[in-house]
């Protein structure tokens, strides 16, 4: 019998645009559009590419699925409200938020805000990584907007969600070997730019590591012209993902200090490597981990500070397999496939029926 075909839309093949589509195609023909922009006037040829694939695969395809609303979100939640092909838009974070003063979050951007609208507007079902991107509180930084997630900046959307969260494999991402407690590790791109160490928390790091000179700091991702002075806090370029599993579990401690975040996969992936996480009290991450390491309430570097020095209070071993055991089993990648899934083919089944009602 031939699988249903899905028209699958995502702005980069980042890993776990990757893992979704293997979920897929296991019960689905998935055709795949990269919908990648490399500059500003490029934008509406990308879109007319995309605009002739829906065309074409559209009369044959069952569902389209788009990994966040943007650009590349438009055109399917279009072809469903004028042709009826249901689009089921994957929430993930930025598409999710504004924070004017730091310039992110797709909300904060006039034209970008009219596309997320649209889509939201026009989409058969949209599935957030996690309750807060619908709608939250962000008391973790205040000097912004505090009231963030899609129904925060469309009250009136009556588009239906499901959470469903991301989903790991805990024999891909092990713990072993020899553990330094003294080693704290957090990753984090873009940094060149100042705003982007400001959402990522970089800034809180090089602001009180000096107090600790017997630890040390590492900032993976940080590319170009980014250095620090201070001898404890070491900055590396992009890593290959074996050699970032053993930076994970050489480290005693995941930061995760981001001002916005959805369900990050670098905290989950470094907690089960064994990191005892430390994380800012946004979004997903104090449901992520639990009780297995330290919530930062608000941003503040002394309060980090605080933090690191409670650590030394704390059965750390006991932690770092709390924090490894917590992913593995509230969030396994089986759930995310058979979740995402069962969505799916409910949205194929309730268009099917629409159909036969109309005939």
């Amino acid at each position: 019998m031939r699988k249903p075909r899905v028209l699958y839309f995502y702005p980069a093949k980042s890993s776990f645009v990757q893992k979704d589509a293997m979920m897929m195609a296991a019960e689905f023909e998935v055709l795949e559009f990269e919908f990648t922009v490399r500059s500003k006037p490029l934008l509406v040829f990308v879109m007319l590419r995309q605009f002739f694939f829906l065309l074409v695969n559209s009369r044959n395809a069952r569902l389209s699925v788009v990994q966040f609303g943007g650009y590349q979100s438009l055109l399917p939640a279009l072809f469903h409200k004028l042709l009826g092909l249901p689009c089921l838009i994957i929430a993930g974070g930025t598409d999710c938020v504004a924070y004017p003063s730091i310039g992110y979050g797709a909300f904060a951007n006039k034209r970008m805000r009219w596309f997320l609208f649209k889509s939201y507007k026009w989409a058969t079902h949209i599935s957030p990584v996690h309750d807060s991107l619908w709608k939250s509180t962000n008391t973790y930084y205040v000097s912004d907007l505090t009231e963030q997630g899609i129904k925060s900046f469309i009250p009136n959307l009556a588009t239906p969600h499901t959470v469903i969260a991301n989903g790991y494999d805990s024999n891909s991402w092990s713990a072993y070997g020899e553990r330094d407690f003294n080693l704290l590790v957090t990753v984090a791109a873009g940094l060149d730019e100042k705003r982007r160490r400001k959402l990522k928390g970089i800034d809180l790091i090089t602001a009180m590591a000096a107090n600790f000179p017997d630890k040390q700091f590492m900032i993976i991702g940080g590319m170009g012209h980014f250095k620090t002075d201070l001898p404890n806090v070491i900055v590396y370029g992009n890593m290959e993902q074996e050699e970032l599993k053993n930076c994970f579990r050489r480290a005693g401690f995941y930061l995760q200090l981001s001002i916005s975040e959805g369900f990050p996969n670098a905290l989950c992936e470094a907690m089960l490597c064994g990191c005892i996480p430390i994380v800012s009290n946004v979004a997903a991450m104090p449901m992520i981990i639990g009780d297995s390491g330290f919530i930062l309430e608000k941003y503040d570097a002394e309060l980090l500070g605080q933090i690191i020095m409670l650590t030394e209070n704390n059965d750390l071993h006991a932690l770092s397999f709390k924090a490894r055991e917590r992913i593995k089993t509230e969030f396994p990648e089986v759930r995310r496939k058979i979740e995402l899934t069962q969505l799916m083919n409910s949205l194929i089944v309730k268009a099917s029926l629409h159909e036969i009602n109309q005939l």
